[in-house]
Parts: C-alpha cells; structure tokens; sequence
C-alpha cells in the first residue's frame, strides 16, 4: 500500500505559507507610502492602519472559507460565479483585472518619486508621466518574451523589500525622537498644500482618502486563501495564517511609520517623496540614502514584473468560459498570454495619463482607485458567503460570527463609498460601466446558455 506521507511532505508548511502572504502584501509602494500617508493623515495614520488591518481580517476570512470550498483557478471570478451567478461572476472577474492594470499603474507611478531622491534631479509631470509610461512598457516587454527572468526578479524583489525596510527600521530607530509623534500646530503638507491634521482633527473625506491609501497596504490577503488548498492542515491553519500575515505586515508598517516619523518629524516627513530613502539619509548621508534607494528601485521592477505575470491571466478563466475572445487566454509559442499582456500594458498607459491629467497626486489617485476597485471585489465575496451557505456547500474552513462581521464590511464600506472623492467615484463608475458594456455586448448570450445549463442539469 503506497504511503500518504510524500504528499504531505510536498504540502505548505505554516511557516512557508506565512512567508508567502506576507510577500503578497508587501509591495514597493511603501517605500513612498509614509509621507504620502502623513500629509494626509497626520499622527493619525496609526489608528487608521490599525482599522484597515482590522476590515482586512474580516474580509480575508470570508475568502479562507471560499478558498476551502473551490479548487477551479480563478480566485474572485470563481467565488463571485458560485455566490451570485454569472452577471456578477463575470463584473467581477473583469474588474479584477482592470484592477490589476491600476495597480500596475501605481508602481510604475512610483519610479519617479525614488528617480527623484536617488539622482537629485527635478522631473515635470510630462517626464515624470513618460517614465512611467516606459517602464510600464519594459516591464511588459519582459514578461513578452521571459518568464525565467521574471521568476528570478520576483523571488529576488520579495527579499529586498523586506531587508531595506528593515534596514530603514532599525537604522531610522537610531536617531528616534519621541516628540517627533506629537501633532505638529499649523503644519503644511509640502506635497498637497494642504493643513495636515492634528490628532483626532480628522474630517470624513482626510479618513476616507487616508484609509484608502493605507488599505492598499493589505491588498493581495486574498491570495493567502488560494494557497490553503496547498496546506498541510488547512482548517487550522488558514486563519491561523491569514491573522498572522496581516498582524504581522500591520507590525512592519507601524514600525515603518513610528521609525520613519520619529527621525524625520512631522515637517521632514510630509516634504518627502521617498520615506524610507530619505529617513536612511539623515543617519547615513547620501550614500545611504543611494543605496537604499537603487534597492528600492530593484524591489519595484520585480514587483512589477510580477503584476505584469498575474494580472493579464486574471483574463483567462473569463475566456476559457467563453465570456471573452479565447484568443484572450491564449498562450504563444512562449507560453505566455500575450494578447493579453499587450491589452493591460494599454489599459495601464491610459490609467497613467488619465491620472496625471486629472491630479497633481497622480501616485495618491490611483492607489485610491485600485483601492476602491479591491474593496468592491472583497465585499461582493465577502457577502457572498450568505449565498454559499444557502448552498450548503462544505469546505475546509468557516468564517466565524458571520452575522456580526459582514454587516459591519457592508456599512464601514458604504460609509467609504459616501465620502470617497469624486474623482475617485467618477473613475471607478467608468470601470465598471466598461465592464457592463462589455458583458452586454459579448457575454450576455454566453451566459443565458450557462444558466440554461445549469437549470436542466438541476431538472435531471
């Protein structure tokens, strides 16, 4: 009789499934991230993590019980399907990957903030906007002709995100002054020109666009719940894990910000454009501020690279179920998706154009526009899971307190929604009518069949 010991052996660990989520997290937009946060928060920012880390739990249980429920790859497109059939499947599904185009939109933003303090030059918004573009277009490029190279870049980014800003903790806590904490009176942001806020001074539009922003720090827990399939014991370590990862990775960006204001202060703090560099600056000087900054730029091209590989395949299940062209999940001789590829590196130069015309916070926009696209998809999963236990459909793992968590998602969403810009709302209402016109147009009839399907096999 063959054992089963080998296949557990070849099952995720806790500890290994740990290093993945907080991978998942982490990404190179905090290296700009707590200055960008500072001028719009304040001291602030610390209880407002606190709160997103909170929203992000609750939200990433509802996807570790999908997770144990539905093996199909797909993520999102397959738990929306099962819990609100296929009009929603599909919106979802779609959304996720314009989603992915604005968050690709958002590293390549970053390139000329860390362009700036490694090389101490002045960038226009027009350079500042052509350099993302050609960054944007390299890192598709790449992901064209090389799946090896981006395999190696993202294993080598992973690594370098977290040593730099561990070295930024530990080296920023050297010089730490506890008075830096304290709200500073009459403070101007040097990069919004706009007060920043003291201490509980916050108005519901600074803590709806700060939440935003800081939530971005905790998007990609959903893919924490996929991985529970490759776990040694999922029904306890899927939540065991998810808590972790996202305690721990609220535990680094608080040390991140506490180090980072603490050396810097409040003034220091809202006139920079790359946190983290600046913070090693003022201890090590401009060599340290260089170095961390070329790590920064590493850690942000193998991230990229690694959006540019997952986000053209959030296509692929919609067409091998036929709602779109199958030529959009097609492979090349290469193996890569390229049609697809090639529509994502559009849609983010668009994304990229259309948030500079539309902001001097180009890099602020659209981490708020990623953010609320996120957050639709996690709070249609999310309420979703009613649907699924109507189902009765068992998996490895159950969310607890369903009663109490969901309806609280449902209103701290609604109330983020009500306060959001209207910048913000205009862009996401325009994603989403693309989606709909697209699912009109194309994948209305492909659906009614399904459903047609699904009906009979019921009958029979």
């Amino acid at each position: 009789m063959m054992s089963a010991e080998p296949a557990i052996q070849n099952k995720m660990k806790f500890g290994t499934i740990l290093l993945f989520g907080i991978n998942c997290l982490l990404g190179a937009g905090i290296f700009i991230t707590p200055g960008k946060a500072y001028s719009l928060l304040g001291v602030n920012l610390f209880w407002v993590l606190a709160v997103c880390a909170v929203m992000a739990i609750i939200m990433a249980l509802a996807f570790a019980e999908m997770a144990g429920i539905f093996t199909k790859t797909g993520g999102v497109y397959i738990y929306a399907s099962a819990a609100w059939g296929p009009f929603i499947g599909f919106n979802i599904g779609f959304m996720r990957f314009l989603a992915a185009c604005v968050a690709l939109s958002v590293q390549v933003a970053a390139l000329p903030s860390i362009v700036i303090t490694a090389f101490h030059v002045h960038l226009s918004m027009v350079e500042s906007m052509a350099i993302s573009i050609v960054f944007a277009c390299l890192l598709c490029g790449i992901n064209l002709i090389s799946v090896r190279v981006v395999s190696v870049f993202t294993r080598l980014s992973s690594w370098l995100v977290l040593a730099t800003l561990t070295g930024c903790i530990i080296i920023s806590y050297t010089h730490f002054q506890l008075a830096n904490l304290s709200s500073v009176s009459g403070l101007v942001s040097g990069s919004t020109g706009t007060p920043v806020p003291g201490m509980g001074q916050l108005s519901a539009g600074q803590f709806s666009a700060g939440f935003l922003l800081l939530f971005y720090a905790m998007v990609g827990f959903e893919n924490i719940g996929v991985a529970a399939q490759d776990m040694e014991n999922p029904t306890r370590d899927v939540p065991r894990a998810i808590i972790v990862v996202l305690i721990t990775v609220s535990l680094i960006y608080f040390l991140l910000f506490s180090s980072v204001l603490g050396a810097m202060g409040g003034a220091g703090l809202s006139l920079s454009d790359n946190s983290v560099a600046d913070s090693v600056g003022m201890v090590l000087g401009t060599g340290g501020r260089l170095v961390i900054s070329l790590g920064s730029l590493v850690a942000l091209f193998g991230i990229g690279l690694a959006m540019c590989f997952a986000g053209p395949r959030n296509l692929v299940p919609l067409a091998v179920d036929k709602f779109l062209p199958e030529s959009a999940g097609a492979n090349n001789a290469r193996g890569v998706p390229a049609q697809s590829i090639v529509i994502m590196l559009c849609v983010t130069i668009f994304f990229i154009v259309l948030a500079n015309e539309m902001s001097s916070q180009a890099f602020v926009l659209l981490v708020q526009v990623a953010t609320v696209c996120r957050l639709l998809q996690y709070l249609i999963v999310t309420v979703g899971i009613f649907s699924i236990r109507k189902q009765k459909l068992v998996g490895t793992y159950k969310m607890p307190a369903i009663y109490v968590l969901i309806p609280l998602c449902v209103l701290a969403c609604i109330y983020l929604g009500l306060k959001v810009s209207p910048v913000v709302l205009l862009i996401t209402l325009g994603l989403i009518a693309i989606s709909l016109a697209i699912y009109l147009t194309y994948s209305s009839p492909r659906a009614r069949r399904m459903q047609t399907q699904t009906s009979e096999n019921v009958s029979n």
